[in-house]
């Protein structure tokens, strides 16, 4: 199997919805996200697209620079962070490398590219495989040298007409099971698998509903590396590779 380079990126940007700080971050975001947080009406949700601009923005520094000083027999595969607001260059310090560049391929998969490097040779970089979660208090940004999805969601409860379209028959079994002894569990279980078939389907690029029919096969998993975090504040973080990737 391919060893593949995963880098998982969270922050909390729940500072945003104060005005003041929005307004800063909104200083140092670029035009695409600028023109994105305009377009939104409500201001949670400003902050937090602002919010997830200002991750990619430290995510791609901190990708780009591991890139260039990185030697090639030394891989760590796979590394979840959180970062603090105001903890990198997300606070305006650009280096040598240019602010990146969101752009979209022709299935709407969103990627960057910018230019860095030495001092001597300015060099373009792009990262094509990313994936951009946020919900409630966070933002979550995937980066991989190989195709990736995640997604981010806040605990909440969902009805039980959802939980049987999206589990497949052993799910649905597992999910009975539990929340016959604690209705919070089933919860939790039921979130945790929804935000796996998230990450999975922003794999693939279809969507989730879309993809409904094999995401509910019982089989589902076996072509797929899935891993989940919690986060304080009763949220779930879960993100999919292909299965023939080495973590």
């Amino acid at each position: 199997m391919e060893e593949v380079r995963i880098r998982i990126y969270v922050m909390n940007i729940s500072c945003l919805t104060d005005e003041k700080e929005y307004e800063r971050a909104y200083r140092l975001s670029s035009t695409a996200r600028k023109k994105k947080a305009d377009a939104l009406k409500n201001a949670p949700d400003k902050a937090r697209c602002i919010g997830a601009g200002l991750l990619i923005r430290e995510a791609f520094f901190r990708f780009c620079k591991e890139t260039e000083s990185r030697s090639p027999a030394v891989v760590t595969p796979l590394v979840y962070e959180q970062i603090e607001m105001g903890q990198g260059k997300e606070q305006g310090e650009t280096g040598r490398w240019v602010l990146p560049e969101e752009k979209a391929d022709e299935h709407g998969r969103v990627y960057l590219a910018g230019e860095g490097g030495s001092l001597s040779a300015a060099v373009r970089v792009t990262i094509p495989y990313l994936s951009i979660s946020h919900a409630g208090d966070y933002a979550a940004v995937a980066m991989a040298d190989r195709r990736i999805g995640v997604d981010l969601e806040r605990n909440r409860k969902m009805s039980k007409g959802l939980a049987r379209r999206i589990l497949s028959d052993a799910e649905k079994r597992e999910w009975e099971q539990i929340r016959g002894s604690q209705e919070q569990m089933g919860q939790r279980f039921l979130l945790k698998v929804w935000t796996e078939k998230e990450a999975a389907a922003k794999l693939d690029g279809r969507g989730i509903f879309a993809m409904m029919g094999e995401l509910s096969a019982d089989d589902w998993r076996d072509k797929l590396c899935l891993d989940s975090r919690e986060l304080e504040g009763d949220y779930i973080l879960s993100w999919a590779v292909n299965r023939e990737l080495r973590l």
